[in-house]
């Protein structure tokens, strides 16, 4: 699990509902959400020297999000931070190579959804969870059913690797720790249902605890996984 503790989360868009959604997304007691709604509004300001992380639109009146990454980059600032562009804007080949040079974590479409974008900032505001796990935690939106105290559950997935899937659960209170459940899932574009038993690792409950990294429900690790 991975939490927001001490970050300081930067948001540029000219769009006052992309700004609230995201803000919403991120925003607690121990998390430094600030928004803005120009590139000019930014740059002027006294916090783009030490944000943890960046959260960028492209097409905005006046000066682009590309513009400012160059800005970033006269400055030094834009190697040190990541930097997450989230865009309605279709990037063609040449724009997706201007961005590659500008050292950005990633890019996503605005259609993508609150959790995928979570997924993505988590990736960068704590690189070295990243890199301790033992295999790749793909951001996925699959259709999930698990069974657990004898009850079948159809939710929704928010990560998957080959050690565990985090599920997500919003109507109900999540299984324990260390209890036992099995999971059923399709991969997309593979004709193959996968039936594993797994264990709940960690659970992230509703009321004052919920960690904020992740939306309610529980990480589950895979038990009887064969190679192929």
């Amino acid at each position: 699990c991975m939490n927001f503790e001490k970050s300081n989360i930067v948001i540029v868009d000219d769009d006052i509902s992309v700004r609230r959604s995201l803000a919403r997304l991120f925003r607690s007691e121990k998390v430094v959400v600030r928004t803005f709604e120009s590139a000019e509004e930014f740059l002027d300001s006294s916090v783009q020297a030490n944000p943890s992380c960046i959260i960028l639109d492209l097409m905005m009146p006046g000066m682009n999000g590309f513009e400012v990454l160059q800005k970033l980059r006269e400055t030094d600032t834009e190697s040190k931070l990541p930097v997450l562009v989230v865009t309605q804007y279709y990037l063609n080949d040449l724009e997706r190579q201007i961005l590659k040079k500008r050292h950005i974590v990633g890019y996503l479409n605005k259609t993508a959804s609150m959790e995928r974008i979570l997924f993505e900032v988590n990736n960068n505001l704590f690189p070295q969870e990243k890199k301790d796990r033992k295999t790749y935690r793909a951001p996925v939106n699959l259709p999930v059913t698990f069974r657990a105290d004898g009850e079948t559950v159809i939710s929704m997935a928010f990560n998957l690797s080959l050690e565990g899937i985090f599920i997500i659960i919003q109507d109900r209170e999540p299984p324990k720790t260390n209890d036992k459940i099995k999971v059923k899932f399709w991969i997309p574009n593979t004709d193959r249902l996968i039936e594993l038993e797994g264990e709940v690792m960690w659970r992230n409950g509703f009321g004052e605890a919920l960690k904020k990294s992740h939306p309610p429900g529980i990480g589950v690790k895979f038990s009887g996984m064969d190679e192929e």
